[in-house]
């Protein structure tokens, strides 16, 4: 399938591939409860504010940059860890 000269099956194929590779590494190291999460909070809150799916995708990558910032600040001035010791 052909897009204005541009491949879409091969950039599908290279999206379910990114995919599920983060799905594979995420839940090896935090879990399956937290990359469900993670998968699907961003886009559920952007889909409350976008009305186009670029507008959704740019908001939820920018939710997934500026919520977990709270947190590293909170944890900043104290000698808790932000991460576990196996990611730190």
């Amino acid at each position: 399938m052909s897009l204005r000269g541009i491949n879409t099956g091969f950039f599908y194929l290279l999206l379910l591939i990114l995919t599920s590779l983060t799905v594979v590494l995420l839940v090896r190291i935090v879990g399956i409860v937290l990359v469900i999460a993670l998968l699907t909070i961003p886009p559920a809150i952007a889909s409350f504010y976008a009305k186009r799916l670029w507008q959704m995708m740019a908001f939820s990558i920018l939710i997934c940059f500026f919520l977990p910032l709270p947190g590293f600040y909170q944890v900043m001035p104290s000698a808790f860890p932000a991460a576990p010791p196996s990611l730190s």
